[in-house]
């Protein structure tokens, strides 16, 4: 009982002392759950893509390679919101906000039927030369972050990235499947034989890193491969 009336007064305490801000403009969110303050959830909020196995995600990759579903906690807006978010994420440094943004999509998908069957949550990776410059990969923050909300194993060395390359953003899906044609490879190190196979990564815009990747686990013949992004492009 003394417990019970005890635990408000702690907790408000301790919000008092560490209280949850918005990841953009810094203000006080509604409650601990919530990654955005009110007025930037009315600017931007969350898809119920992963309520649907079939959806504008998965419509990507339809004809080109087999994914059993796939979502994005976000639609990406150029000069938006959450392109500022990802600018920060992915250039300024400010990794932790990838860490953030998983634990919040993590238990978004927790209430999710569709991703009840995963067994190993893998990332897009990145060229060790870019890596070594930025310091992480934020696509794998992000990945390590739903995981451990999922109670999954993340392995971040499924796939290697082989060949560095220049920017993807400005170029066509065909441009970029050329740009990362043999830039991918499995690691035959791990037996992923059978398994569901959930791919990470920041943005998907035309499809051609993820589909890449994908082609490159299939060599290890997964059970199902599904995916999940930060963001997408919205049609």
């Amino acid at each position: 009982m003394i417990n019970k009336i005890l635990s408000p007064i702690y907790n408000s305490f301790l919000d008092l002392l560490f209280p949850n801000l918005c990841i953009h403009c810094g203000l006080r969110t509604h409650s601990a759950a919530e990654i955005f303050c009110i007025g930037c959830q009315k600017i931007q909020n969350p898809t119920d893509l992963h309520l649907f196995l079939q959806n504008e995600f998965t419509a990507h990759f339809t004809g080109r390679i087999p994914i059993f579903t796939g979502a994005s906690l976000y639609y990406y807006n150029p000069g938006g919101l959450i392109h500022s978010i990802l600018d920060r994420i992915k250039y300024k440094g400010y990794h932790e906000l990838a860490t953030r943004l998983g634990d919040y999509y993590g238990e978004i998908l927790k209430e999710s039927p569709h991703y009840k069957s995963i067994d190993i949550v893998t990332a897009v990776p990145i060229h060790s030369n870019k890596e070594n410059i930025r310091g992480y990969n934020q696509s794998a923050i992000f990945a390590r972050a739903v995981a451990n909300k999922l109670n999954l194993d993340f392995e971040q060395k499924i796939i290697n990235k082989i060949r560095d390359h220049r920017s993807q953003t400005e170029k066509s899906r065909i441009e970029r499947m050329n740009n990362i044609l043999n830039s991918f490879e499995y690691n035959k190190k791990y037996n992923i034989q059978n398994r569901n196979i959930l791919l990470v990564d920041d943005v998907l815009t035309t499809g051609a890193t993820l589909e890449a990747c994908a082609i490159e686990l299939l060599k290890g013949n997964p059970k199902s491969i599904s995916m999940i992004t930060i963001a997408m492009g919205k049609n």
